[in-house]
């Protein structure tokens, strides 16, 4: 699978890439009284899906909500992880209609977790920090790494931080422009 290398091997499958879709994501489900409580850092279950030009998150089907099945005890709150961008966790509960819950991290940098757990990408919206290729968990220049040793490859790779489909020194920059940038997700 996409996350193999972060011992992720779920049940997901995709008999066909949604012509919409960006990338695979994984989703975390964590169960706490409050973002930064006891506990908070526990994941009570991970799902695969796809991220959509939209920025929604939809199932492998490319369709449906993700499938989260844990019974809560307290409040959700959800990890989204990508393969070379920071991870980050939503601020607050998300919202609830009919059994699917409804979150907008593009909406305000507040939006995420800690203090500058989001970038501005354009005017009023926000999103994930690139060039975070070494799961480390912060953008140092060791990140530059993988696009050094995969210069000019094609391919689905953790060194393209543009999503271009090509590694080039081009991907380097989103190091450069979020160095020092970390996760701020409890642990």
């Amino acid at each position: 699978t996409a996350y193999s290398y972060l011992g992720y091997s779920g049940p997901e499958t995709a008999t066909t890439i949604p012509a919409n879709a960006v990338d695979w994501v994984l989703v975390e489900l964590r169960d706490a009284g409050s973002a930064n409580a006891a506990g908070s850092g526990t994941v009570v279950q991970t799902v695969a899906g796809f991220v959509m030009e939209d920025g929604s998150i939809v199932s492998a089907d490319g369709v449906s909500a993700l499938p989260f099945t844990n019974t809560l005890i307290n409040d959700p709150y959800f990890v989204v992880i990508h393969r070379n961008h920071l991870s980050v966790m939503t601020a607050s509960t998300p919202s609830k209609l009919n059994s699917t819950y409804d979150f907008n991290f593009t909406t305000a940098i507040g939006q995420g977790y800690g203090t500058d757990a989001l970038i501005l990408l354009e005017t009023g919206v926000y999103g994930l920090i690139a060039g975070e290729t070494n799961v480390s968990g912060i953008i140092t220049y060791a990140d530059k790494q993988s696009v050094d040793d995969n210069i000019n490859l094609n391919a689905y790779h953790i060194g393209d931080s543009n999503l271009s489909g090509l590694i080039t020194y081009e991907d380097k920059q989103f190091v450069d422009d979020n160095i020092y940038n970390y996760t701020r997700i409890p642990k």
